[in-house]
C-alpha cells in the first residue's frame, strides 16, 4: 500500500471518528449545569413576555434532562417554567402563569415519569389542602367475541399548601399502576378513555372548598417539548 493511500485511509478514520465524537457530543453527552436565574429570567420573558419573570424561586430536577423552575414577578404572578436538556443545550420547554397543578408527562408513554406540578401564591390564606385525585370511571367494552369491564376506581392525594406552595411531584405508585393498566398496555388510552381522569380541589382549613383566581387564570406558551394535562377542578360531591 502507497503511502498516499495510506494518508487517505487514515484520514477516512479519523473523518469518521471525529464525526462519531460530535454526534455523541451533541445527541448524548451528560447535561451541563441548568443556567443561571438571570439567563432563565431572560428566556422566560422573551417566551412570554407577559409572564414578567422577576425571581426563580427554585430549581427542582425532575431527572438529569428535565427540570422545572417556579418564578414569581413583580406584580404578584406566581408561575411555572418548564426545561429540557435537547441537543446539548438547557431548551425552555413551556412558561405559564397560571400556577395551578398540571401534570407534566415527561415520557408520555412511561406513567412513572409524569409529575404534577403546580406554583401557588401563598398569600391565598383560604387555602389550606390540596386534594389531588386520580378517577377511571366504569368501562365497558365489546369487540367481537371480547368482553371487557374494568371497575371505577378513585384514587386521592393530599398535599398541605402551608407546607408545598409550590412543587413538583411524582404521581403515587397506585396512580401510576392503575394508568399503566390501561387496555393493551397503553397509557395513553387509560387516560383518554376513562373520562375525567386527573382532577384536583382545594380546600379551607374546615375541609370546604376553596376557589383560587389567582391560580386559574393567566396565559402559557409551549415549545412542543413538553407535554402537560388538565387537571380539572371539580366539586367534594362529585368524588365523595
Amino acid at each position: 500500500m502507497t503511502g498516499k493511500k495510506k494518508a487517505i485511509i487514515a484520514g477516512a478514520v479519523l473523518l469518521l471518528l471525529g464525526g462519531s465524537l460530535a454526534i455523541y457530543w451533541f445527541y448524548f453527552s451528560e447535561p451541563n449545569a441548568l443556567p443561571g436565574q438571570d439567563q432563565m429570567i431572560t428566556e422566560i420573558n422573551g417566551l412570554l413576555p407577559e409572564a414578567d419573570a422577576w425571581e426563580i424561586q427554585e430549581t427542582i430536577m425532575v431527572d438529569n434532562e428535565h427540570a422545572v423552575a417556579p418564578f414569581t414577578s413583580k406584580d404578584g404572578i406566581y408561575g411555572v417554567s418548564s426545561w429540557v436538556w435537547k441537543h446539548h443545550e438547557w431548551k425552555l420547554g413551556s412558561v405559564r402563569t397560571n400556577g395551578e397543578p398540571k401534570i407534566w408527562k415527561v415520557d408520555p408513554d412511561d406513567p412513572a415519569t409524569y409529575r404534577i406540578v403546580w406554583n401557588i401564591d401563598p398569600a391565598e390564606e383560604s387555602l389550606d389542602t390540596l386534594n389531588f385525585f386520580f378517577v377511571r370511571e366504569r368501562y365497558w367494552s365489546v369487540s367481537g367475541d371480547r368482553h371487557q369491564y374494568d371497575p371505577s376506581i378513585q384514587l386521592k392525594k393530599e398535599v398541605s399548601f402551608r407546607e408545598h406552595p409550590y412543587g413538583v411531584m411524582k404521581l403515587p405508585d397506585d396512580w401510576t399502576a392503575v394508568v399503566e393498566s390501561g387496555a393493551e398496555g397503553n397509557p395513553r388510552e387509560v387516560v383518554h378513555r376513562s373520562y375525567p381522569g386527573f382532577q384536583w380541589i382545594p380546600l379551607d382549613e374546615n375541609g370546604e372548598e376553596t376557589f383560587l383566581d389567582s391560580a386559574v387564570n393567566g396565559s402559557s406558551y409551549h415549545t412542543g417539548l413538553v407535554e402537560e394535562e388538565h387537571m380539572m377542578i371539580v366539586n367534594l360531591e362529585e368524588v365523595e
